[in-house]
């Protein structure tokens, strides 16, 4: 694994990629194959909760860090989509601001490298994420 693959494949197999990885983490998820008007890519359900407890967006494309303007967009979403907790994934990287903006409203900001070191352990253990790739 590594960046490389992330700037290989389409957005879609990269929200895939992402959904696998929250399904390792424990979470239903329920995937859109288009984003939602809301804005949601991947809603994640725990056990025994009722609604989903987080809304995931998957931005793919390294050209460009996401900015402020993107994170205070998908705030809002959490917001009125009433979940406890947000998780903005990209294969590129952030702005300052925007991991500030992140950081105090309870985002998780994840990186490219970031969600490489979350995936990879999991990758050796299962190889479910290389069928993920190629189905």
């Amino acid at each position: 694994w590594s960046l490389d693959v992330f700037a290989h494949i389409d957005a879609r197999r990269f929200a895939a990629v992402c959904e696998t990885w929250f399904s390792w983490a424990g979470f239903d998820t329920r995937s859109e194959s288009l984003r939602t008007d809301a804005g949601v890519d991947i809603w994640l359900h725990a056990p025994k909760v009722a609604g989903p407890v987080a809304i995931v967006r998957c931005k793919h494309g390294q050209s460009k860090p996401v900015d402020i303007q993107e994170m205070r967009d998908f705030h809002g979403v959490v917001t009125s989509c009433k979940t406890a907790h947000g998780t903005f994934t990209t294969t590129s990287t952030y702005t300052p601001e925007a991991l500030q903006f992140a950081r105090d409203n309870g985002i998780d900001a994840v990186d490219g490298p970031g969600l490489l070191r979350r995936i990879k352990p999991a990758s050796l253990a299962g190889g479910g994420l290389q069928r993920t790739l190629t189905s």
